[in-house]
């Protein structure tokens, strides 16, 4: 399966509104690695694009796959 974290496009950032970030599993349901490789691809992205997919928030539901 395909995991999809991706920085906030540049044209995103000079907008005050812009769309949510894509789906970050397009493949279906995600395996537990898949569920991990999200977590640590999303622990690399800058401070804006974590917020645009969500902040804490966006970890504790991926971490609730997990359990």
């Amino acid at each position: 399966m395909a995991v999809d974290i991706q920085p906030m496009p540049a044209w995103a950032r000079k907008t005050k509104f812009h769309t949510g970030p894509p789906p970050i599993f397009p493949g279906g349901r995600p395996t537990p690695e898949d569920v991990e490789l999200a977590l640590a691809l999303f622990q690399e992205l800058d401070p804006a694009s974590q917020r645009w997919y969500g902040g804490d928030a966006f970890v504790i539901r991926l971490q609730q796959r997990l359990y």
